[in-house]
């Protein structure tokens, strides 16, 4: 019962930040910045999501299995120390120079730092390759949580299907700005 309220609030909550994404999103360059001046703090709690789903459902936690939970001090150190340097060492600049040059997307500054269309391509096509293959691994891991702490893995598939079509409605129609909320929430 406290799983399934649960569920039901975080659905409606990302429903929510969803519509107020797709509200705030008037152009592409929106869709790709989120208005470019969105708060440190959903950026740093966004990024600190998203870094936990690789490093905590994949890495870690299969690393852990492993080699038993002793490993775990090195979660804990590459999350709060690389979370650290990433936003004093390196955020602030990274900002500077993406809003200075006027980048849109990783491999966009990138190639407008470097003045190279090969390292702009190169990147680009490196995160078309990259990102489905890790979208599908955090997928697989969300879904195997779901599945095995609700004990209905017979309805993998099904599963699979809603967790998939709930994050491709608010990231499609919410762009940045939802999936930035939506992360600082989790």
């Amino acid at each position: 019962a406290i799983f399934g309220a649960m569920t039901a609030v975080f659905a409606v909550v990302t429903g929510i930040l969803g519509y107020y994404g797709y509200k705030h999103t008037r152009n592409s360059e929106q869709f790709m910045l989120g208005r470019n001046k969105t708060n440190t703090v959903i950026i740093a709690l966004s990024y600190g999501a998203t870094f936990l789903s690789a490093s905590a459902i994949i890495g870690f936690g299969g690393q852990a299995a492993v080699h038993g939970m002793s490993i775990m001090w090195l979660c804990f150190l590459n999350l709060f120390i690389g979370l650290a340097v990433s936003f004093i060492v390196f955020g602030p600049r990274t900002r500077r120079l993406g809003k200075k040059l006027g980048a849109s997307t990783f491999a966009d500054l990138l190639g407008k730092i470097y003045k190279s269309k090969g390292i702009r391509g190169f990147t680009a096509m490196l995160i078309i390759v990259m990102m489905p293959i890790y979208c599908a691994a955090v997928l697989k891991g969300a879904v195997n949580s779901v599945a095995v702490i609700t004990g209905l893995t017979q309805y993998y598939d099904l599963i699979l299907i809603v967790v998939a079509l709930v994050v491709a409605i608010y990231v499609v129609y919410g762009g940045i700005i939802a999936v930035m909320y939506n992360d600082a929430f989790q």
